[in-house]
């Protein structure tokens, strides 16, 4: 057996003709990628290949977490275009298109407080610096209410947007006027029981 063949990789502790030297720059990156992974300063060509593909797939890893923040961002700076556009198109008494942006409005939320929909509540918002998103949250669901009220289909959706309404008012300074609003919006809804 020659001299070559007896080397002992020190990682996986297989024979090999050839260690390789894990330069600094590896180290630092398997270190970013893998914080609990030890190894040699030599190790032979499988181990290194592993390493280079755990470097590369954490490193992927990482893009795409950073891709997903990244578009959490744009999405959470578009949520206000999204609840003037919808307020715009409420005043044109076009309800539909409306309640198309309002939703996404509170969609936005929802992924970028990663939650299923519907599962919104005011204790995301409550000890956050983000506290003022429950008065806006509450008006954008009070014009949901009004919008699903023009017709008999959307009943199902205007009372789930009703009692999503009721958990955030308590916690909004807009909850008496809100209220009152509705007082007087009773006597023209179409779904009264709502």
């Amino acid at each position: 057996m020659s001299s070559a063949a007896a080397k002992q990789c020190p990682k996986c502790g297989q024979p090999a003709t050839d260690l390789l030297r894990v330069d600094p720059g590896m180290r630092l990156r398997v270190q970013e990628v893998l914080p609990d992974e030890t190894f040699p300063d030599e190790i032979c060509g499988n181990c290194y290949k592993a390493l280079a593909a755990n470097v590369s797939r954490g490193a992927k890893l990482r893009a795409e977490a950073g891709a997903r923040e990244q578009n959490k961002m744009m999405m959470w700076r578009s949520r206000v275009s999204l609840v003037k556009q919808g307020r715009t198109l409420m005043t044109r008494k076009n309800y539909s298109e409306a309640a198309v942006s309002l939703e996404k409005y509170l969609r936005v939320l929802e992924v970028v407080y990663d939650k299923k929909p519907g599962e919104l509540t005011p204790e995301i918002f409550k000890d956050s610096a983000r506290t003022k998103e429950i008065t806006v949250i509450a008006s954008v669901l009070w014009d949901l209410v009004r919008i699903y009220d023009t017709t008999p289909r959307y009943a199902d959706r205007q009372k789930k947007a009703a009692t999503k309404l009721i958990s955030f008012l308590q916690f909004s300074p807009l909850q008496g006027e809100i209220i009152l609003k509705a007082r007087q919006f009773e006597g023209s809804a179409k779904n009264k029981s709502v």
